[in-house]
């Protein structure tokens, strides 16, 4: 069956020529019952992450679904001045639990794969959802427009060395096969050590980032240098999936420890990028996950989008499915700018 076309958005009217995206991706990231003890987003240390459904909230049945409307998202701390949040429909339209591969591939194509395969997809992309991803990346339809973008996680040496070997072996997800549609350098090592890319684990504290004799840093050291070392590029997507494993752990105290970690690192991108004002910040997901620790399984929660800037406006009216978030980078970045 053929893909269905992409969604799209109108062009954005132009703007100042230096404005720039920075999507930071984290797995499993879902809005829950604020008043559940398996709730770990009610933890008090946390603020841009602490978000919920309303009270009395649930899917549409309990197979899930497309929602008819999305609801409200209740705040256990008040948002700062630049700061928009809002609900996500994660289900594409399907029954059965929202899963990674067709998540993230249609958040990184703007085609609803789901149309094509008619279910979700869990864990690595498919042959068809890899088609997919190589055929509509956002990465590759930037760069055919001269667009500057990246892939901010940083590849290990072997990625490098055994590249054919790495990719037959089906163990890269989604936003890495739509990078790769691009024909971009990936980011190595070499770059996390000049502070031109990050690591997975936010603070080089994993039993691989020891085993690579990474030195340990800061959360808040890894998101000035998410900020900074992007500066070059219009937009740059960092994936964090330590969440999703957290959740499917089903271990309160590690996951309260996750969400703590990838709070501090949030909150310094927060800050760096508060210094640059055409620079907008997204944080959203593919599923839920996390925030309901009852269950070893995803959720059919809808997801957070967190948007910090002054453009947070262009995007709440633009954002509301999966789906829609290339088509909304798109107009975005694709613009005509203003003429400094």
């Amino acid at each position: 069956m053929e893909a269905p076309a992409p969604f799209s958005f109108a062009p954005l009217e132009p703007l100042h020529p230096e404005r720039r995206v920075i999507l930071i991706f984290v797995d499993g990231l879902g809005l829950g019952d604020k008043t559940a003890a398996s709730n770990p987003l009610r933890d008090h240390h946390l603020r841009l992450l602490a978000n919920h459904l309303p009270k009395g909230w649930a899917p549409p049945h309990e197979e899930g679904g497309r929602l008819k409307t999305l609801p409200p998202v209740v705040r256990s701390k008040e948002s700062y001045p630049d700061e928009t949040i809002m609900a996500c429909d994660a289900s594409l339209g399907l029954t059965g639990l929202p899963q990674s591969a067709t998540g993230q591939t249609a958040m990184m194509t703007g085609v609803n794969p789901a149309l094509v395969l008619g279910h979700h997809v869990t864990g690595f992309p498919s042959p068809t959802l890899k088609r997919l991803l190589m055929e509509h990346s956002v990465f590759l339809k930037l760069k055919k427009k001269g667009i500057p973008c990246v892939f901010m996680n940083a590849f290990t040496p072997r990625f490098f060395q055994e590249p054919k070997k790495i990719w037959k072996m089906g163990r890269l997800g989604s936003l890495s096969w739509a990078y790769r549609a691009s024909g971009l350098p990936f980011l190595s090592f070499e770059d996390l050590r000049n502070e031109r890319a990050v690591l997975f684990d936010l603070a080089q504290d994993s039993a691989f980032a020891r085993s690579h004799e990474l030195p340990r840093i800061t959360p808040e050291k890894t998101g000035q240098n998410l900020v900074q070392g992007s500066r070059p590029y219009k937009l740059a997507v960092f994936e964090y999936f330590e969440t999703d494993k957290a959740g499917h752990r089903r271990d309160l105290a590690y996951a309260v420890h996750v969400l703590r970690k990838l709070e501090r690192f949030l909150e310094a991108v927060r800050i760096q990028a508060a210094k640059e004002p055409s620079c907008t910040v997204i944080i959203t997901s593919d599923h839920g996950n996390i925030e309901d620790l009852s269950t070893k399984s995803h959720t059919h929660n809808p997801i957070p989008c967190i948007i910090l800037g002054d453009q947070s406006e262009y995007f709440r009216s633009r954002l509301g499915r999966l789906e829609y978030m290339t088509p909304a980078l798109l107009g975005y970045l694709a613009s005509p700018a203003e003429k400094p």
